[in-house]
């Protein structure tokens, strides 16, 4: 199935940027859980995976099995992706290990998308006053035995109010100190206390703020 389109509604968006602003000196990555159809793919969650070994097989297979169970039950959103941020400020492109994780995730569902945070263009975005500024985010859809960049336009912001709504929400939650809430599958396996679905966050994200 060839997906030409990514429809990311506000909150797995937020727990990206989120994932990101936690660990402002590393490789972040994770999964997008939504649906996939032969018009597009529409992302409703995120999990947050890994900030330090994102690039390590073993740990990678057990966040996948542990995802696939849990978005196994009935009325959950299926895994339609990957997501990559690389520690690297002129970093713009996925690299091999993305790309590799990517592959994994597409032979097993079909039809998933590669959606990287590029950080030059999240400086821009966050900057004051840039109010119509354009998204920070780049999709890749799997075409043959790799990946293709898609037009911007190919990637667009749900919700109401769109990037700019995502802009002052997540402005709001850096000011608030809020992304610091957000738990990875990583801190999970260091204390099962700390929730890799985020339930807390997904609750009170979108007002910008948590209690």
């Amino acid at each position: 199935m060839v997906v030409a389109s990514c429809s990311c509604e506000q909150l797995p968006l937020l727990k990206i940027l989120c994932h990101a602003a936690k660990h402002p000196q590393a490789t972040v990555n994770g999964l997008l859980l939504g649906k996939a159809s032969a018009s597009g793919v529409v992302v409703s969650d995120a999990v947050p995976l890994f900030h330090n070994s994102h690039g390590l097989a073993a740990p990678t297979e057990v966040a996948m099995s542990q995802v696939e169970a849990y978005t196994a039950e009935a009325g959950r959103p299926q895994i339609v992706g990957y997501y990559h941020c690389d520690a690297a400020m002129q970093s713009a492109e996925a690299g091999p290990i993305p790309r590799r994780i990517a592959d994994g995730v597409a032979s097993k569902h079909p039809g998933s998308v590669l959606v990287l945070l590029d950080n030059k263009k999240l400086g821009v975005f966050l900057a004051q006053g840039s109010a119509g500024v354009p998204h920070p985010f780049e999709l890749f859809t799997h075409e043959g035995k790799g990946w293709k960049r898609e037009v911007p336009e190919a990637f667009t912001v749900g919700g109401s109010g769109g990037a700019e709504n995502l802009r002052e929400s997540f402005s709001g939650m850096l000011r608030a100190c809020s992304h610091r809430a957000l738990a990875d599958f990583e801190e999970h396996l260091d204390d099962v206390s700390k929730d890799w679905t985020n339930p807390r966050l997904g609750k009170t994200s979108l007002a910008g703020q948590l209690h």
